[in-house]
């Protein structure tokens, strides 16, 4: 890494709704106490994983089955959206991206679709037809 370089930013193209509004709130929240920041999106998903010692039987992951919560009565869990990232010099060269120090740009849900598979890409297409109708 160049010596000059202080921060390192990446934006994902794979992210089509990035909105400048997003990059205003990063810059913002980049302060000199905060090593990095990146995009996140709220989610109230019950969330289960398969466990291989039981079986295969699912498991909560998020939630105790017993005091299941209403969506209304939670404050959910944030997701990492992968829009783009902000990190400090120092921090990239331990080898890290994140640390506890890190800030998050919270995306609207809508505008959090990332594009891995030709799927995602018709959706996106389908989204911003609609979004362009409006």
């Amino acid at each position: 890494m160049h010596p000059e370089v202080t921060d390192v930013a990446l934006i994902q193209c794979t992210s089509p709704f990035l909105k400048v509004r997003y990059l205003e709130e990063l810059l913002e929240k980049f302060e000199p106490s905060t090593d990095c920041v990146f995009s996140v999106t709220g989610s109230y998903k019950l969330r289960w994983r398969r466990d291989a010692s039981r079986r295969g039987a699912v498991v909560p992951v998020n939630f105790n089955p017993e005091r299941r919560p209403r969506r209304q009565d939670w404050d959910g869990e944030l997701l990492e959206a992968g829009m783009f990232y902000v990190a400090r010099r120092e921090l990239l060269l331990k080898g890290r991206f994140q640390n506890d120090r890190c800030q998050v740009v919270e995306i609207e849900p809508g505008d959090a679709l990332e594009i891995d598979t030709v799927e995602d890409l018709e959706l996106a297409r389908v989204m911003d037809d609609l979004r362009n109708k409006r």
